[in-house]
């Protein structure tokens, strides 16, 4: 092995492709190059060529195909190599900045991530500061020049002062006196420090201050030598004249068919020895693959997290106010009686008694506006233009025939009956006011029969429905729509109020490169998902806290059971809608495919589970997806402890418990 003592980062013919199938496409061909510890490399070549494809795999993000990749001996992703984590540091293509921090912020970020001290943190942002030219006020990223945020994104990789950097275009956007400094640094830090660096740049001949270029085209090392050596061995006077030559070169052997294995490339041999062997003592088992937690790096991506959610006004506004309002415009807006509804009088009625009168003054006055009218046209043309809910038609002999309905009721006639009934024509359109009006209309004439027997000395109970109706129960002698539905809104709004928190969580932190940044530093899934689980609890207690006490103290909607039970499933609940929204971050490459995936989910599940309307009225094929959805037996769980007392012993509350449970898990 003492060839390769001197040999940083080497790859031995790795080949990696994306997609499947027909789709398949070959992106690194079969790469080989060597990189000699406490030198600078620096890989050339046009954007599409497979150098960021290059890097992931050295940074271990990306796993290849065929061939190995060995850093300081040592395989990357496994617990020995230190990388992904703080042996590595690594600047990205993108600019992977947390947006909503200031510099000193995104610096002590970072160096929690890699366990450093406060002390060493803040020695080392201070140097930076100097070094990189950057603002020393508390300026937030976002609000930086686009050159001003590269060079943070260059001052996280120097932070921690890792043995490797990987600097994916550094200089880009960088004025020429900094772009100096910078290489003047790199030389520094690999003479001095012994720090090994692999550098891409599109500034061919800035290249020529590192000890060994690779030139890179279409997925394969066209040549891997010092600068110098290549300008020699072909003659010419600069590397973009080198590298274009080569280019030209490898296009005319594609033409020919020679392939890549068998192509003589310009390398010198005794830098890199072109035969490799794989550690054998380097077999990983599973345990290699378990990292246990880093409570420093949860605590980190929970303060991030923290940070830009009270820097982000929007984001503020629908996580503590939208619940609130959302309550608040249900029980104001839903379960109420409607008020003046209008609805044409034409009473004939004009005997002695006037008990037409007399009926029309027992109507709720709240409930309905009463409109006279000269005739039934009149009536109707006003129903007809939507200026009237209904008609009602109270006939000439009204009075004399209900007296004889009354007092001889087995010798009415057919005709005697019709004139002593309230004739009533609707607009029927809108089924909830068509209810309300029946029931007045219905409730009105029980109470006005009821008055009229006494008055003429009779049993008014012998007018009442041959049905009683006793006390409930469970519940109260006049329910509200507004108490049926409490038990569902509670727990959607957490429900979705969680999804909608969650869905993009991973999507924004992907599409800016934040989340593979994060995990080159070492992070892991489990860790991420801890940070946002923490952050999301937080949130969530305080939006169930405000739900809850809108809803049971504001609102007084009747709990009969124990508050405790309520706040345990509406947070399940919340959690439950976390996992969903987590689901949903992992699977969209963008944000609108993220938000679209959580609304397209969102009306399916609020009208199957049995929030709006009774599961029991579904079709059977229905009713068996929605007993499937995580809200329907949470639901039915929460109107037994709400509505009915009852607690997780009751066997469906603990199913609603476990559902839940079992959703989220």
């Amino acid at each position: 092995m003492d060839e390769f003592v001197n040999i940083g980062v080497k790859l031995h013919q790795v080949r990696l492709s994306y997609g499947f199938g027909r789709s398949k496409s070959e992106v690194l061909k079969g790469v080989s190059l060597n990189v000699s510890t406490g030198t600078i490399y620096g890989l050339l070549g046009p954007s599409g060529c497979g150098k960021t494809t290059l890097l992931r795999c050295v940074v271990g993000r990306l796993k290849p195909d065929k061939g190995f990749v060995k850093v300081f001996n040592h395989t990357p992703g496994l617990p020995k190599s230190n990388i992904p984590g703080s042996g590595v540091g690594y600047m990205p293509q993108e600019i992977a900045l947390i947006r909503e921090l200031t510099i000193q912020e995104t610096l002590s970020y970072f160096g929690r991530l890699h366990h450093m001290t406060v002390l060493k943190v803040k020695l080392r942002t201070e140097f930076l500061l100097d070094f990189l030219n950057l603002p020393r006020k508390r300026t937030i990223i976002k609000n930086l020049s686009g050159g001003q945020q590269r060079r943070v994104s260059f001052a996280i990789a120097l932070l921690h002062e890792p043995p490797l950097l990987i600097l994916d275009e550094p200089t880009v956007g960088v004025d020429p006196v900094l772009r100096f400094s910078i290489w003047d640094h790199l030389l520094e830090i690999c003479l001095h420090g012994g720090v090994t660096i692999i550098i891409t740049t599109h500034y061919i001949e800035e290249a020529r201050q590192a000890n060994k270029v690779g030139l890179m085209r279409n997925g394969k090392i066209l040549a891997e030598n010092p600068p110098n050596f290549l300008m020699n061995h072909y003659n010419l006077g600069s590397l973009e004249e080198v590298f274009l030559k080569l280019c030209q070169e490898d296009a005319v052997e594609i033409d020919s068919g020679i392939s890549y294995e068998d192509r003589e490339i310009a390398n010198d041999t005794e830098l890199c020895p072109r035969k490799y062997s794989i550690d054998s003592d380097e077999k990983p088992t599973l345990k290699d693959y378990f990292r246990p937690p880093s409570l420093s790096r949860i605590s980190a991506l929970t303060i991030k997290n923290f940070i830009k959610m009270s820097r982000t006004l929007i984001l503020l506004v629908f996580q503590f106010l939208n619940p609130a309002i959302q309550i608040i415009l249900f029980c104001l807006a839903i379960g109420a009686d409607p008020k003046n509804l209008r609805i044409a009088i034409f009473n004939e009625d004009n005997s002695a008694y006037h008990l037409g009168a007399d009926y029309l003054s027992h109507l709720n006055p709240d409930l309905i506006q009463q409109v006279p009218v000269n005739d039934t046209n009149s009536g109707v043309d006003l129903v007809i233009n939507g200026k009237a809910w209904g008609l009602i038609h109270i006939w000439q002999n009204f009075t004399p025939a209900l007296i004889q309905r009354f007092l001889s009721p087995g010798n009415a006639s057919d005709d005697i009956i019709e004139a002593a009934t309230i004739h009533v024509r609707q607009d029927t359109t809108d089924q909830q006011i068509t209810y309300f009006l029946q029931r007045d209309i219905m409730t009105a004439f029980q109470s006005f029969v009821e008055v009229t027997l006494t008055k003429f000395g009779q049993n008014n109970h012998s007018a009442a429905p041959a049905v009683e109706f006793e006390d409930p129960i469970y519940g109260v002698m006049k329910p509200s729509f507004t108490e049926y539905m409490a038990p569902g809104l509670i727990l959607s709004i957490a429900y979705f109020m969680a999804v909608g928190l969650t869905s993009i969580s991973f999507v924004i932190d992907k599409k800016e490169g934040l989340l593979d940044r994060s995990f080159v530093s070492g992070v892991t899934t489990f860790e991420v998902l801890c940070g946002h689980i923490i952050t999301q609890l937080g949130v969530m207690a305080f939006q169930v806290g405000i739900i809850l006490i809108l809803a049971l103290e504001a609102f007084d909607v009747d709990n009969r059971g124990s508050i405790a039970w309520v706040l345990l499933l509406a947070l399940l609940q919340g959690m439950c809608g976390m996992t969903y929204g987590f689901f949903i971050s992992t699977i969209c490459e963008d944000e609108t495919s993220a938000i679209m995936l959580a609304l397209g989910s969102f009306y399916p599940c609020l009208l199957l589970s049995g929030t709006m309307w009774p599961v029991q009225a579904m079709p059977k094929f229905l009713q068996a997806i929605s007993q499937a959805l995580p809200l329907t037996i949470a639901i039915d769980a929460m109107r037994w402890i709400i509505s009915r007392g009852r607690n997780i012993t009751w066997m469906p509350v603990l199913s609603g418990f476990l559902v839940t449970l079992g959703w989220i898990a």
